[in-house]
């Protein structure tokens, strides 16, 4: 009798360590299946972000825009949180030229709070490229209409005449001739339509040497110990179409401004000039404080070739 009931003890201790272990095995095979659960549905949900962006791309390559927002949005739906999403989309607005757009998702994606310091900063760059266009698309200046009477005014000395030898007259020889002229001017920003570069700008007043200290002295400042001396002028803007093969020439304290004190100019290809000129405009602003954005341009028949820095000391 007293055998049996040990071994009863030894069979339920049995019992007990198999129910133990079992039920140790089973909890973490659960753990397991759901760890690899959520893996495949974050990879499923990233697949549907990728295609509902994608769809969203070629939609908007096809000139879909309204097809393309509602695919974009089907993206963000999925991770309201993904960074990523909101950064591509803006991108392939910004490739499209359509500012209002990529405007519309940074400001969701700062509603979402998602990254918002930079969102913002983002978001900045976008509204000053929007500000420029809208300068550069309402500025009618009187240069523009001067430009536009001497065209006609060329046409009609050029008419046809029946002297053979027109073609070798002085008024011929004079009209092909480049008309080559040269600005000082305050570049408020850098951009690009219909495939073309432009520049926007203010026709800043400049003064050099003597006449720096004279004009100084004349606006109150009587200890001006620099070497020109400008005035801004913020409401002669205009823009200005920029040659294919136009020559920068830009100093160092705004090419890696603020890091250096660098005055020299350096030879720089177009993407280094607008860079950095959008990070001086972005840094100091256009109107609120002593601009350093300030340039020679040489044009040639009215477009620019040439761009150099003016140091304002």
């Amino acid at each position: 009798m007293k055998k049996w009931s040990v071994n009863k003890k030894l069979i339920l201790l049995a019992l007990i360590a198999f129910s133990v272990l079992i039920t140790g095995c089973t909890h973490k095979d659960k753990e397991t299946v759901l760890t690899c659960n959520v893996k495949e549905n974050e990879t499923h949900k990233l697949n549907q972000i990728n295609k509902n962006i994608s769809l969203g791309n070629n939609m908007l390559d096809s000139g879909k825009y309204a097809e393309a927002r509602k695919a974009y949005d089907s993206a963000i739906k999925l991770d309201k949180k993904n960074k990523k999403t909101y950064i591509t989309i803006e991108n392939k607005y910004l490739e499209k030229d359509k500012l209002d757009d990529a405007c519309s998702i940074l400001e969701e994606a700062i509603d979402n709070n998602v990254d918002v310091a930079n969102m913002k900063k983002l978001l900045a760059v976008v509204k000053q490229k929007i500000d420029s266009k809208k300068e550069a698309s309402n500025v009618v200046t009187k240069r523009d209409i001067d430009k536009k009477n001497n065209i006609n005014s060329v046409d009609n000395v050029n008419k046809p005449t029946s002297d053979a030898n027109a073609e070798n007259s002085p008024n011929s020889i004079k009209n092909t001739m480049p008309k080559i002229t040269k600005e000082f001017v305050r570049i408020k920003d850098v951009y690009e339509k219909d495939g073309n570069r432009y520049i926007l700008f203010c026709r800043d007043k400049i003064y050099m040497g003597d006449e720096a200290k004279a004009q100084a002295k004349k606006d109150g400042i009587n200890n001006w110990y620099s070497n020109c001396y400008f005035v801004k002028n913020p409401y002669d803007v205009a823009s200005y179409k920029v040659s294919d093969s136009c020559t920068f020439n830009i100093g160092g304290y705004i090419i890696n401004y603020p890091a250096t004190a660098d005055r020299t100019n350096h030879s720089v290809n177009y993407d280094t000039f607008e860079k950095s000129v959008v990070n001086v405009v972005n840094v100091r602003g256009n109107e609120s404080i002593t601009p350093i954005n300030l340039y020679w341009i040489t044009l040639k028949d009215g477009v620019v070739v040439q761009i150099d820095s003016q140091d304002r000391n």
